[in-house]
């Protein structure tokens, strides 16, 4: 079973950082990833890795970084931070290090800061003291001035995998059956799987999706399921990552490939919806899944866009017997 950090530590992105740490640290870095866990891992490993060649040793710099309470690592979230927090931010960039002759402030959510607030910072992040390394985080490019993105060294994640979120989300005490599948509706992101997993809703739904598959005979069933709670405004995304699992699965063992299926304890019922299509069949099917998360994504109504994905997927199973 592997523990976040480990995962982290053996990414390309962090061993480019670690590289650099050897010897050719710059000013600046800018790190995006969509995944928040991620992102909180990568900054505390970086902060650890500019103090410390092993980062995973228990030495008094690792561990008060860990914690928090090292003086010459801090670490700021975005999403927090004003004009007022950020002009204390650049007050703190000119005080000496307290120990040694490093520093390092780590902002997350830098794609949360204002215009402002960016603006303000952009000298230091320019031209900051020489012992001073900056490391921001964010989910996307679009948030951050092209006047910030040009001064740093950008680093692209290579997140984790569908499996290492898996055994981090057992490790976090989730069953393995639904880790596996939040793993795989979460493609790897570890915030986007435990949210699966932390919200009520998700195992109501995911058994929902089984039980409309595992009935849905003919259109004039469809309505009995467009209202319901599949449906609503709020979960239509979240049933279609369900059903795109599903029939990512379908399709599997329709192929008889004898992959390893991601609804893990349900091997049963994805038989039995499998045995209602051949592959053809469930390559439209989840093609019709994307065309209507497209829809989905115009603002076309959720149950507009749900009633025509029953129908391809009907007509699919129907057309290829």
């Amino acid at each position: 079973m592997i523990d976040a950090e480990s995962a982290v530590l053996n990414k390309e992105c962090f061993r480019t950082f670690a590289s650099d740490a050897d010897g050719n640290l710059c000013h600046a870095y800018l790190l995006f990833s969509d995944d928040a866990f991620f992102r909180k891992i990568f900054l505390k490993a970086a902060a650890k890795r500019i103090f410390s060649k092993n980062v995973s040793s228990e030495n008094a710099i690792c561990q008060g970084i860990e914690d928090g309470s090292y003086p010459d690592a801090v670490f700021f979230d975005g999403a927090e931070m004003k004009v007022k927090e950020t002009a204390a931010l650049i007050e703190k960039a000119g005080m000496q290090p307290l120990y040694g002759d490093r520093k390092v402030f780590c902002i997350d959510n830098a794609d949360k800061l204002n215009a402002q607030s960016q603006n303000k910072l952009l000298k230091t992040y320019e031209e900051p003291p020489s012992y001073l390394t900056v490391i921001m985080a964010s989910s996307n490019e679009s948030g951050i001035l092209q006047t910030i993105k040009s001064r740093a060294k950008k680093i692209y994640a290579d997140g984790f995998t569908v499996k290492e979120t898996t055994e981090l989300l057992i490790s976090e005490g989730f069953p393995k059956n639904q880790a596996l599948v939040a793993a795989s509706l979460g493609d790897g992101n570890m915030e986007r799987a435990a949210s699966f997993l932390s919200d009520e809703k998700y195992v109501k739904l995911y058994d929902a999706c089984f039980e409309m598959l595992l009935s849905l005979e003919n259109s004039s069933m469809i309505v009995d399921y467009l209202y319901g709670e599949l449906f609503t405004k709020d979960n239509a995304a979240l049933t279609s990552d369900i059903l795109e699992s599903i029939f990512s699965d379908v399709l599997k063992v329709a192929c008889n490939v004898g992959l390893p299926l991601a609804n893990s304890g349900r091997e049963f019922d994805v038989k039995q919806i499998a045995s209602k299509f051949n592959p053809q069949s469930a390559q439209e099917a989840l093609f019709a899944l994307n065309e209507g998360r497209k829809k989905l994504n115009f603002n076309v109504s959720s149950v507009r866009s749900a009633e025509g994905v029953l129908f391809d997927i009907l007509e699919a199973k129907y057309k290829w017997q």
